[in-house]
């Protein structure tokens, strides 16, 4: 089995990039996601199925957010706490 390294594709980006020769997102898929999407689909399909310890954490960060500023946090409906943090209902 062969190995791939995909860094060396990321690279190959890069420096196309500093070269000013197309259009970045063109340049990316070229160089980067186009001749790795198989390996990257696979990466992350297993972590999304994940999870998300950033969204536990974010989660925790408003919710700790919310009560510093409340004097009665601990009544809130979820829907009061997420839009205190900027988030739209629905």
């Amino acid at each position: 089995m062969s190995v791939h390294h995909l860094h060396e594709d990321f690279f190959r980006f890069t420096d196309a990039l500093a070269t000013g020769e197309g259009d970045p997102w063109e340049l990316y898929c070229r160089h980067y996601l186009d001749p790795n999407r198989p390996a990257l689909d696979a990466w992350w399909s297993q972590v999304l199925a994940l999870p998300s310890r950033a969204g536990v954490y974010l989660g925790w960060q408003i919710v700790r957010d919310f009560l510093a500023s409340e004097q009665e946090g601990f009544d809130s409906d979820a829907e009061v706490v997420l839009r205190s943090a900027g988030f739209a209902a629905g």
